[in-house]
This record gives C-alpha cells, structure tokens and sequence, in this order.
C-alpha cells in the first residue's frame, strides 16, 4: 500500500522517525511469539511527548486488528506532525501496532487467531457460552468455500438467521465474541494473550500519579465512509459519558439511556478499569473510521478467516480478488477516504487535550 497507508515494516520506520520529530521517546517491546513472513521482529512501539511526570495523560492505542492498523498509524504520525503545544502537565503516551502480527500478515486477529479486543476477559472463571454462535454464526462466517460476492454470501445467511432468532440476537453475538472455536471468527482466546498483557502493564507504569487520563482506541469498519463514528462502552459511569460527549460532541455520541454494545473482553474497559484502579478519572471512547457497510464488513472478516485456514487457495485469482476484498472492507485504496480520516483525526485529538486540560486545571 502506497502513501499514508503502508507496510508494518514501513509503517515502523515512519512512526520512529515522526515520534523523534516531535521530540519523544520511543520504547520497543519485542513479541516473543510471533516475526514477519522474512523472519524479522515484530515490536509493540510507545511514544511518550511531554512531562515525566503529568497530571493529565492522553493515551492512543492502533493496530488493535492487524487490517485496521495502517489507518490507526496514519492516524498517530498525523498528529506528531500536527503537534501543538500541550497544554502545562499534559503528556501523551502513543501506542503503536498493538497487533503487529495481524499488521504484517495481513489478518484482523492475531498470531494465535485471537481478536485482542475479545481477550481482555477473565480467565479465572470459565467464559459465558454463546450458543447463537457455536449453534449457527460459525457455520456462516467459517465456510468450506467463499463466493465471487462475499457480501452477498454473508447478507443471504445473516438474514436467514436473523429471520429465526431476531437481528439483535445475531448483533449481540457477535458483539459478545465467543471463547469455545479457536479456529472461528472473533475469538476471544483461552488467557490473556501477550499483546494484551503487554499493554496493560505498560500502561499502568505511565499512568501512576496521573489524574486523568483521556483514551482513544482507533479502530475502521463501523460507521460512514470517511467519516468518525464513536463508541462509548461507560455502562457503569454516567460522569465519564457525559465528559465524552462534551468534548467529541460532534462525534454522535449515543445517549446514556441508549443500549451500549454487549462486547466482552474489551481493551477500553480494561484501560478504564487500570485507570480507576490507580486513582485517576477516565474518560474515552473507540473511534472508528467509516468505509462500507456492515454485510460488507462482516464479509471481509469471513474472508480473512478463509485465507488464514486455507479455504481459498493461496496464489490463485481467487486468492488474490478475495484479499483485495478483504482490505477494501478496513483500509480502501482511496484517497478521498484516505485524506478524510485525517482530516477528521486531528479534532478528535484537539479536543482530548483540550478536555484534559479543563479537567486538571480545575
């Protein structure tokens, strides 16, 4: 991929050489578990800009899903390029490629088929089964073959189950993630995989003696195309709902009363739970950048799991034509889009500093 949308390789050298323009630190962490297809390391990257020891943090996250991580990079090097001035106490904390595994090969889980945002759970206690999933959804998104049209392939069969059990009983499933097939989609994983346990232990060392911290987990899928479209997950803190939509309010924030999602495992409620748990308030969302709708999505993500398990034969135009139909679905060859979520990138930046600001001057 060309432009602002590149390799991991490449997406590293650029994110490195935009952290030490903007004057940061960058720490690299390499996985013991998992190298690019030519042997080399693949590294969990944090800049740090600002005070050693800040009372307001602002803290990002990209790579998530390896297929969504060159927008979250673009996302991160725009803003060092676009630094302001941080405000008296504010630092920021950029964490880059959180999946580099999934980045470089090419998948939206990572090196163990495991989606990091369904693997923040507790595995001290066995997960909730999903029977919705294990009785019908895997079928469907774990098929013995993949159509010239995936999105009509996926549309046709979600709406057969949707039929049966209702549209919202196939959202919550999938929402919730599921623990029970390995080799399915959305996976959440057996234990905390060490991406995730990496995180959080590098983000509880920069948090300690901070007083708020403003999160912002970039993500691409949901949403309009171009466009930013937020998701708040404060089941249990009306205040932190109420900061997020003051500072994002262009941002559609949904109402309090609105049913948030019924995700399971989740980074940002891990972050948040962290956050608490050393004394500081917290106010964040996931920001997702737009590209198609949600049939086309759930197609791609059907898709990926066919390359990964070898359902389509590698080096064949049907490989080929169902990959480039994979990674139009998280990051399209457009640049329209590709100048928008830029675009809409920085505010949502602009306008955590500025809540932080507000908050620890008070």
């Amino acid at each position: 991929m060309q432009g602002d949308f590149i390799s991991y390789p490449r997406g590293r050298a650029r994110f490195a050489n935009a952290v030490a323009t903007a004057g940061g630190r960058l720490d690299s962490i390499a996985n013991p578990n998992a190298t690019t297809a030519e042997g080399h390391p693949i590294t969990m990257d944090i800049a740090w800009i600002g005070p050693v020891e800040p009372t307001g943090l602002l803290l990002s996250t990209s790579g998530v899903h390896g297929l969504e991580a060159p927008a979250g990079s673009a996302a991160l090097c725009h803003f060092l390029q676009n630094l302001p001035p941080l405000p008296s106490g504010i630092a920021i904390a950029l964490i880059h490629g959180v999946n580099g595994w999934g980045w470089a090969h090419n998948s939206r889980a990572n090196e163990h088929n495991v989606d990091l945002n369904r693997n923040m759970a507790d595995f001290s206690h066995a997960p909730e089964k999903n029977t919705l999933y294990k009785d019908a959804l895997h079928d469907i998104f774990c098929p013995a073959a993949i159509s010239d049209d995936p999105t009509a392939q996926m549309r046709t069969a979600l709406e057969s189950i949707a039929a049966r059990h209702g549209p919202d009983a196939v959202k919550i499933a999938l929402d919730q993630g599921q623990y029970e097939r390995p080799d399915g989609v959305y996976y959440g994983g057996a234990r905390t995989e060490w991406s995730n346990a990496i995180l959080l232990s590098e983000i509880n060392k920069r948090i300690a003696g901070v007083r708020h911290v403003a999160y912002i987990d970039w993500h691409t899928g949901i949403g309009e195309f171009g466009e930013t479209f937020f998701i708040c997950h404060n089941t249990d803190d009306i205040e932190a709902h109420r900061r997020a939509a003051t500072w994002w309010e262009g941002g559609h924030i949904p109402s309090w009363d609105d049913k948030p999602p019924s995700r399971r495992g989740l980074i940002i409620k891990a972050v948040e739970a962290a956050t608490k748990a050393a004394g500081a308030r917290f106010t964040g969302a996931t920001v997702e950048f737009g590209v198609r709708p949600p049939d086309a999505v759930e197609a791609a993500i059907m898709v990926d799991r066919a390359l990964r398990f070898g359902v389509v034969a590698p080096e064949t135009p049907h490989y080929k034509k169902a990959k480039e139909f994979m990674i139009d679905a998280f990051c399209p060859d457009s640049d329209v889009w590709r100048r928008q979520i830029l675009e809409r990138a920085l505010p949502v930046f602009d306008a955590a500093l500025t809540g932080l600001k507000d908050e620890t001057d008070r």
